[in-house]
């Protein structure tokens, strides 16, 4: 159920906009204050497709690997989960599948908002959270959209209210498609030197 870590997903990969900068600068804070208990677990990233979600999950885990020794780290995401669970539905509790990952210290979980369509497997995410937000571990996740709006997610709603939720308000290939028609949209500032 877990996902090797992306290692071109960094922080100085991230390219930073007016639409992302607080998830970015939240992104690091996240990562930064893994020691100590924060307003940040759990930190929920918002936002459409393609809006960097994914790479600030990673860049948190990249970054957490390179500062300490030995905090495991989990990235997973829906598509894993379901599939993990499929394959083990025949020789496997769920109870088997927690333990997989329920020693991580850091939990990266992508894709929350397929979780809504199904409802055997949020029980499943929302006892993985909550076991691992009791032991101390951190939990990061990104969805497209926020947790009120999935109302069948109930129940990681109030897990997530103690934590941070940032929006990224939209991609850069959104912002060259809807400005496309009206103007060029140059891919550096040529008043920059190099």
């Amino acid at each position: 159920m877990n996902q090797p870590l992306n290692p071109k997903y960094t922080f100085d990969a991230f390219m930073v906009r007016d639409s992302n900068k607080r998830a970015f600068r939240e992104a690091i804070a996240a990562a930064r204050s893994f020691r100590v208990p924060s307003r940040l677990n759990p930190l929920l990233i918002v936002g459409p497709q393609g809006s960097g979600k994914t790479h600030l999950l990673h860049a948190i885990g990249n970054e957490l690997s390179q500062q300490y020794s030995k905090p495991k780290i989990c990235c997973t995401s829906f598509a894993l989960i379901e599939e993990k669970i499929c394959e083990l539905e025949a020789s496997a509790t769920m109870l088997e599948t927690i333990g997989q990952v329920s020693d991580c210290k850091v939990l990266l979980i992508d894709d929350l908002q397929y979780f809504a369509k199904a409802v055997e497997l949020q029980l499943f995410l929302f006892d993985l959270i909550k076991k691992n937000k009791h032991e101390g571990g951190r939990i990061i996740c990104a969805s497209r959209h926020p947790l009120p709006r999935i109302e069948t997610l109930g129940l990681l709603v109030d897990l997530f209210e103690k934590g941070t939720v940032v929006k990224i308000r939209s991609s850069l290939k959104q912002f060259r498609k809807n400005h496309q028609e009206n103007e060029t949209i140059p891919l550096f500032d040529s008043s920059s030197t190099l």
